[in-house]
């Protein structure tokens, strides 16, 4: 398994939310914490060499990000979407390799990051990605400078590099993320089973 502490992790939690109609989703309660708080605490107990999360603004959830040692990167120009969220947070990195999480993806679990370095030990593509059915995406650990070259503004992230990536495979449904309120009632119920 490659050393976390040689890894960047960037979480990107600055997207605007104009779908979810109840406030901010990222401070929405989820099984007593904030949606925001549960990728944090699968990923706080992983040593990374550099910790980020971009955000719109300090927010209630941005304190517990801030106390685990992790760098806010604020993104006000939300209408750049995802790429120019992706770049404010590559501004502070400086490692080669950068682990990219969504803060409102709560149901990913410790052992998929896990694979996900072990995997890492024997590839050399630019990226490992999460896959599971028709889902290919985050989390996933992409070559830093892949990632530099990539435009400045627009949805998908880094989706035009999954040509090139491996996958790590999940059969539960761990990759729901939230951009609605029924999206958000889905995972409170798949996070009730889990939790059963």
């Amino acid at each position: 398994m490659v050393d976390a502490s040689a890894i960047a992790v960037l979480v990107l939690g600055a997207g605007e939310g104009s779908r979810y109609t109840d406030g901010d989703k990222l401070n929405a309660m989820l099984g007593g914490k904030p949606v925001a708080h549960h990728i944090l605490q699968v990923l706080d107990e992983f040593s990374w060499g550099k910790r980020i999360v971009t955000c719109r603004s300090l927010a209630p959830w941005t304190q517990a990000y801030a106390e685990a040692g992790f760098t806010l990167a604020l993104t006000e120009d939300v209408e750049t979407g995802m790429l120019g969220s992706l770049h404010r947070g590559l501004r502070e990195i400086s490692q080669e390799r950068v682990l990219i999480c969504l803060a409102d993806m709560p149901l990913v679990p410790r052992s998929h990051i896990e694979r996900l370095l072990q995997l890492a030990a024997h590839s050399t593509v630019p990226v490992i990605a999460s896959a599971s059915g028709d889902y290919r995406g985050p989390p996933a650990l992409c070559r830093t400078g892949y990632l530099r070259a990539l435009p400045f503004a627009g949805e998908g992230g880094a989706r035009s590099l999954l040509p090139q990536a491996d996958f790590v495979e999940q059969s539960a449904p761990v990759f729901a993320d939230i951009d609605t309120v029924n999206d958000f009632e889905t995972i409170r119920q798949l996070f009730n089973a889990f939790s059963d």
